[in-house]
């Protein structure tokens, strides 16, 4: 299904407003929205930005930047990215690793 840009926008605009997207720091609640927006609409209505904030996170915490390169590719077949985008979404859920501090 193929939205109007005002139509994307307004899907996506109240999981922009909670984000700071320089920062990726996407919570919880900001995971849940848009899970339920892929869901509902398609990968492809969500902003190129919220998708590679995700992915940030979620290669942050260790995921594969196969799945990454694909969930960001518009190029790449929707269900796949729809996977790809999943298996993100429940890496990025993880709290981020905790520093190692070392004794000098």
């Amino acid at each position: 299904m193929l939205l109007s840009r005002k139509h994307r926008f307004s899907l996506t605009s109240a999981i922009r407003s909670v984000m700071d997207m320089n920062q990726h720091d996407l919570l919880y609640t900001d995971l849940d929205r848009l899970a339920a927006v892929v869901a509902e609409f398609g990968i492809d209505v969500v902003e190129p930005a919220l998708v590679d904030a995700l992915a940030d996170r979620a290669l942050a915490r260790g995921a594969s930047a196969t799945l990454a390169g694909i969930v960001t590719d518009p190029t790449e077949p929707a269900a796949a990215r729809i996977r790809a985008f999943g298996r993100l979404a429940m890496v990025a859920a993880r709290p981020a690793p905790a520093p190692v501090l070392t004794a000098a």
